[in-house]
């Protein structure tokens, strides 16, 4: 799964996660999270390889958790 700031958004707050939270399960700083998710940094590969560790969704998951958080938005 490539992982988009709205990926990460969406799974982080489907699960009930701080961004605190998620980016100390990812080992990355809060500030660093904060700007990927307002897509003002680029996800790097090796952080993107640490987020998506900490994520404890299968890719159907998160396809199918975005799908329906984009209609629901709509």
């Amino acid at each position: 799964m490539h992982l988009t700031p709205e990926i990460i958004r969406t799974c982080r707050i489907n699960l009930g996660m701080s961004q605190g939270k998620l980016a100390k399960e990812a080992s990355v700083s809060v500030p660093l999270l904060g700007a990927i998710e307002r897509d003002e940094r680029p996800l790097l590969p090796h952080v993107a390889q640490r987020i998506r560790a900490a994520i404890p969704y299968t890719d159907e998951q998160i396809a199918e958790l975005v799908s329906t958080v984009r209609r629901l938005n709509q």
